[in-house]
């Protein structure tokens, strides 16, 4: 990114949407920065590029799953209406 690094942005955007679960998918490898993001709940999982389409949707799902889980049911129900 021309800006910013990608877990600078991620930083920026929790503070916006604190629940938002994040998976970062990266070429480039900071990875003493990737792993503080990872230890500070900011990344919930990081994957390498080129990645596994496969292994990418399993984890979109997962991350669905494991968001939806830290939720009230009354706020689940509200997404399916």
């Amino acid at each position: 990114m021309p800006i910013m690094n990608g877990t600078d942005f991620v930083a920026i955007a929790k503070t916006m949407q604190p629940s938002a679960r994040v998976i970062l998918i990266s070429g480039y490898s900071d990875e003493e920065k990737i792993d503080g993001a990872i230890a500070h709940n900011t990344v919930h999982v990081k994957l390498d590029k080129p990645w596994d389409n496969e292994q990418l949707l399993e984890e979109v799902s997962r991350q669905i799953e494991i968001g939806l889980s830290n939720k009230p049911f009354y706020q689940i129900a509200s997404y399916f209406r």
